[in-house]
């Protein structure tokens, strides 16, 4: 176990990743986005890949909404929404899907 933790460590990575995530995490991304949804995203302009579902959306919420904004939720609504949404300087609304035909 000691010898494979020092190749491990020899062979990285063991830094912390670039912001936009690692080249071969978007790459993978980008192939998903297409295989998925038909998208033919720019994984190194387009994609961001986070730790989580919470700090994807803390990053559109502080991202998106300008100061005096409304942004409406769908309740039922995750307790971090309100006040990141706040913090970005907009409202939080609850809104409800309507129901299919």
């Amino acid at each position: 176990m000691i010898e494979a933790g020092v190749e491990a460590l020899r062979k990285g990575p063991h830094q912390y990743p670039p912001m936009m995530g690692l080249p071969a995490c978007g790459g993978r991304s980008r192939d998903q986005c297409a295989r998925f949804f038909g998208l033919d995203a720019d994984w190194e302009r387009e994609v961001l890949v986070t730790s989580g579902a919470t700090e994807a959306l803390c990053d559109a919420f502080l991202g998106l909404p300008q100061s005096g904004d409304e942004v409406i939720v769908f309740e039922p609504v995750y307790d971090s929404y309100g006040p990141i949404i706040r913090r970005a300087g907009a409202d939080s609304r609850a809104g409800f899907a309507e129901p299919p035909d």
